[in-house]
């Protein structure tokens, strides 16, 4: 799996990241995986891996005022 991250910004807004994660082969298919309240995106580590393992892009993003 390869990750890169991007991040957004806007004057007096909180910066906003993006992450996509990639399998070693051509995706299937993508998921947006997105976080519940009070958490961050971090926290899906091990389900990022399992669907990167079965050939799925994920992309994940902190919403405003997590992450």
């Amino acid at each position: 799996m390869t990750s890169s991250s991007q991040f957004f910004s806007r004057p007096g807004e909180p910066t906003l990241r993006l992450t996509l994660h990639l399998p070693p082969e051509t995706p299937a298919g993508a998921v947006l995986l997105t976080h519940g309240y009070a958490e961050h995106s971090g926290r899906y580590d091990e389900v990022v891996a399992a669907l990167t393992g079965r050939g799925l892009a994920v992309a994940t993003h902190d919403l405003r005022g997590h992450g």
